[in-house]
């Protein structure tokens, strides 16, 4: 029995770590319950893109062994990311999936990432057990609303305000499954006047 083979190989080197170009899940984040539900990561690296992607998982309402509402090392499961068909791309996405359709409402899970590219580099800030990379609530969306405290100046009855003082007003939000949705908050300090004077708060770059 003959085998042909290739008699000269090139070995090339690999010193670059796959790196995070975006995610489409926040830190504190939420979702509808659904039978489909996915995350997609944007990986770069160089010369391929990695081969080893994992995500390491904890749900509320299946891997709660022992009922206590925390997460615990044992109960972390492992799920195995879709890899992008060509890794020979310079960045792709790398996409998790789950099924939520069983999780009651106000559920939640926690995961981080384990990804390493054929050299054995590793992403950098992947997460961790200690501190995931999400954490997603489920629960039914609803309109944003003002919260219980109230809103005020902290100023008691003084209705006047010196523009060389530091003031600040505080107000108080609620949204049923979190405020990571909320892209602006406009006060409007102006209603009695023709001079728009507002303040906007951007939920995008929280500022």
């Amino acid at each position: 029995i003959g085998y042909e083979s290739v008699s000269n190989l090139t070995f090339e080197f690999d010193t670059i770590a796959p790196a995070m170009l975006s995610m489409d899940v926040e830190q504190f984040d939420h979702r509808d319950v659904s039978p489909r539900t996915e995350f997609n990561f944007q990986i770069a690296d160089r010369p391929v893109l990695p081969s080893h992607a994992k995500a390491n998982l904890w749900r509320s309402w299946a891997d709660d062994l022992d009922m206590d509402g925390v997460m615990d090392e044992n109960e972390v499961f492992v799920k195995d990311l879709i890899l992008p068909e060509n890794l020979t791309h310079l960045q792709a996405d790398y996409t998790l999936e789950m099924d939520t359709s069983l999780a009651p409402d106000g559920s939640f899970f926690s995961g981080w990432l384990e990804i390493a590219d054929p050299a054995g580099n590793i992403l950098a800030n992947p997460g961790s057990y200690q501190e995931p990379l999400f954490n997603v609530q489920l629960r039914s969306d609803g309109a944003p609303s003002l919260g219980s405290s109230s809103n005020d100046w902290g100023l008691g009855d003084n209705v006047w305000i010196h523009p060389g003082e530091s003031i600040i007003v505080e107000v108080s939000i609620w949204d049923s499954n979190g405020i990571s949705d909320i892209s602006e908050i406009n006060l409007a300090l102006s209603g009695n006047t023709i001079d728009r004077v507002e303040i906007i708060w951007s939920g995008t770059d929280q500022t």
